[in-house]
C-alpha cells in the first residue's frame, strides 16, 4: 500500500472516521474529494442511466462497533423515504470524536444498494482550514458528480441551486453531509427527487432541522462492552485480560470516546513490547490529555479545541469557568457563581454549550461534562485565564456551596443553635 493511500484511509483504519481541524503535515485530512471524469451532459437535461450515477462515499470505518441502535433509526428513516414523496432528513450528532461519521459512512454503505440514482457527499470539514468550503463549493462539486461541465458549471448559489434541484428531480439519491454546523449548509443541498435520504453528520442539534421534520440520531460515547471490544480489536483480548486494573483504568480514562479508544488501542498495538499497565500509568489525570494527543496524529486535544474555537465568545468564556468546579456534575447555579453571572445568563450558556454537547443535561437540572471535556476545559482556562481569576471564580463557588449547604441545615432542622446565620441563595 502506498503512502499516499494510506494517508487518505487512516481515519477509516483507525476506526472512528471523525473529521476536523486537525491538519496533518500534509494539509490535508479526512475525506479528500474526487470528482470522478463523467461525460458533460446538457443542464437543462436531468435524464442520467442509473450505470453511470455518481457513487460518491466516504471511506467506510474498518473498525466499528456496537451502533445498532443508531443505525436501525437510519433504516426508519429509509423506510419513511419510501412510503413519502418528501425527501427525508437524518441527523447524527454527538460530541466531537464519537464516533458520527463512522456511523453515517457504515450505515451508506450498508445501504447504497437502495440508492440506485446515486451518492453524493459533501464534507464541510474543509471550511476549517485555510481558504474553507461553502454551500456553493458543495454545490459544485455535487453538480460535477452529476455530469456538469466546468464550461456549463453556474456561477452563482441561487443558479447552482436551481440547476441541482432539476438534475435531482426524478432521482432517488443518497446526500451524506458531513461536518455541519449550520441549519442553512444543509437547507441548500437537498435533493429534489422523491424517496431521496439526506444523511447530516453534525456536533450539534440543529433543531431548525429537526423542527423541519428532520429526525435526530443521537451518538453517545459507547457502553463499557463496546469499549473494551474496540481495545480489544487493537490489542488482543488476551493482552488486556492478562492486567484487568490496568484495562479498567485505560477504559475509564476514555470514558467511552471512541477516538481516546483509538489512541490507546494505536499506542498498544504500536509498542507490543509495553503492557497495559504502562498505557494505564501514562494516563494519571493530569497527563491524560497529553498521552491521548501524540504529536503528529489526529488527537483528543485537536478535536475539543475545535469544538471550543466554534464557541461564541460568551460560550466559551463559561468554558473556561467551569474549570474551576472540582465535580463531575453540577447545578446551573454553581455555574453562575463561577461565572459571576445571574441564573438567567448562565443557564442560557449551559444550553448552548449542551447544544454543541460539551455538556449532558443529566435530566434533573444538572449538568456534567466529559471527563475528556472537563480535562480540556482545565487545559484552556490554564493557558487563557491569569491564575487569579481562576482563584476569584473558585471561591465564588465554594461561597456558594457553603452557602446552599446551610440553607439546606436551615430547612431540615431550623431550630438548631448555629455559630451563624446563612444567606439566601
Amino acid at each position: 500500500m502506498g503512502a499516499w493511500h494510506w494517508l487518505e484511509n487512516l481515519p477509516s483504519e483507525l476506526g472512528y472516521g471523525v473529521v476536523t481541524s486537525a491538519v496533518i503535515a500534509s494539509g490535508v485530512w479526512g475525506y479528500r474529494r474526487v470528482r470522478h471524469s463523467r461525460p458533460a451532459i446538457d443542464p437543462s437535461v436531468g435524464d442520467r442511466q442509473s450505470s453511470d450515477a455518481p457513487r460518491n462515499l466516504p471511506p467506510a470505518p474498518r473498525r466499528f462497533v456496537n451502533r445498532e441502535r443508531e443505525l436501525q433509526a437510519l433504516d426508519r428513516v429509509l423506510e419513511r423515504a419510501g412510503q413519502s414523496p418528501a425527501v427525508q432528513v437524518a441527523i447524527v450528532s454527538g460530541m466531537r470524536g464519537v464516533g458520527k461519521s463512522a456511523v453515517g459512512s457504515a450505515w451508506a454503505h450498508r445501504r447504497k444498494d437502495e440508492f440506485v440514482d446515486g451518492m453524493l457527499t459533501g464534507d464541510f470539514s474543509r471550511r476549517r482550514s485555510p481558504g474553507g468550503v461553502s454551500v456553493s463549493d458543495v454545490l459544485a462539486d455535487f453538480l460535477g458528480e452529476l455530469g456538469t461541465s466546468d464550461v456549463a458549471m453556474p456561477s452563482t448559489l441561487v443558479e447552482r441551486r436551481r440547476l441541482f434541484e432539476r438534475l435531482t428531480r426524478d432521482r432517488r439519491m443518497l446526500v451524506v453531509l458531513d461536518d455541519v454546523d449550520l441549519p442553512a449548509q444543509a437547507q441548500e443541498l437537498l435533493p429534489s427527487g422523491g424517496g431521496s435520504v439526506v444523511l447530516v453528520t453534525s456536533a450539534h442539534r440543529l433543531e431548525e432541522l429537526v423542527r423541519d421534520g428532520a429526525q435526530p440520531v443521537i451518538v453517545d460515547p459507547l457502553d463499557d462492552g463496546a469499549a473494551r471490544s474496540l481495545l480489544d480489536d487493537f490489542a488482543s483480548g488476551e493482552r488486556t485480560a492478562s492486567d484487568e486494573t490496568a484495562t479498567r483504568t485505560v477504559l475509564d480514562a476514555c470514558e467511552g470516546l471512541p477516538i481516546a479508544l483509538c489512541v490507546c488501542g494505536a499506542r498498544l498495538a504500536t509498542h507490543p513490547e509495553r503492557s497495559v499497565g504502562w498505557l494505564a500509568e501514562q494516563l494519571q489525570q493530569q497527563t491524560r490529555l497529553r498521552t491521548l494527543s501524540p504529536a503528529g496524529e489526529f488527537d483528543v486535544t485537536a478535536v475539543l479545541t475545535s469544538a471550543y474555537h466554534d464557541l461564541r465568545q460568551g460560550e466559551a468564556f463559561m468554558y473556561r469557568r467551569l474549570a474551576v468546579h472540582a465535580g463531575a456534575d453540577f447545578a446551573p447555579a454553581a455555574a453562575a457563581a463561577a461565572a459571576d453571572l445571574d441564573l438567567v445568563a448562565a443557564s442560557r450558556l449551559l444550553e448552548e454549550l449542551e447544544e454543541a454537547y460539551l455538556l449532558q443535561d443529566m435530566g434533573d437540572g444538572r449538568y456534567r461534562a466529559h471527563e475528556l471535556v472537563r480535562a480540556h476545559m482545565t487545559a484552556i482556562a490554564e493557558s487563557e485565564e491569569p491564575e487569579s481569576s481562576r482563584e476569584e471564580a473558585r471561591a465564588r463557588v465554594i461561597d456558594w456551596y457553603t452557602a446552599a449547604a446551610r440553607s439546606a441545615d436551615h430547612a431540615v432542622t431550623d431550630e438548631r443553635l448555629r455559630l451563624g446565620e446563612a444567606e439566601p441563595v
